[in-house]
Parts: C-alpha cells; structure tokens; sequence
C-alpha cells in the first residue's frame, strides 16, 4: 500500500512515515501529543491501518507557528 493515499474527493491521507517526516514529530511524543487532546487523530483504514488527513496535518502546523508568532522573547 503507497505511503500517500489519495481519494477520488482529492483529499490526501498521510501514513504514518510521512506524518513523522511532514511534522518532524516523533511517534511516541505524537501519540502522547493526541492522548492530551493536542495533535489531529488518525483515520482508521483497516483493522491495522491507519492515516492522518493532511490538511488537519497543515492546519495544526500553521496554528503553532501562529503562536509562536505571538510569544515575545
């Protein structure tokens, strides 16, 4: 099964490889990011499979670059 996958409704859904590469976040520090509510939660595709929705993916990576914008050093 291809890393990327792509439904006929163009949106785009993300394996879990590529959601460590997009987000640079390691597994085990993004599942503990979405047990406390922070990080998007997957789709489940199968009994064994799951997928990120790649613009939830992009938007939680633009919120946090809209707070950092906001902290003063």
């Amino acid at each position: 099964m291809p890393a990327i996958v792509q439904q006929e409704t163009g949106m785009r859904l993300i394996r879990e490889r590529d959601r460590r590469i997009k987000t640079g976040v390691p597994r085990s520090t993004w599942y503990a990011l979405m047990a406390q509510g922070i990080a998007p939660k997957p789709v489940k595709l199968g009994p064994r499979s799951v997928a990120w929705i790649e613009d939830e993916l992009e938007a939680w990576m633009r919120e946090l670059e809209t707070k950092r914008e906001r902290i003063r050093w």
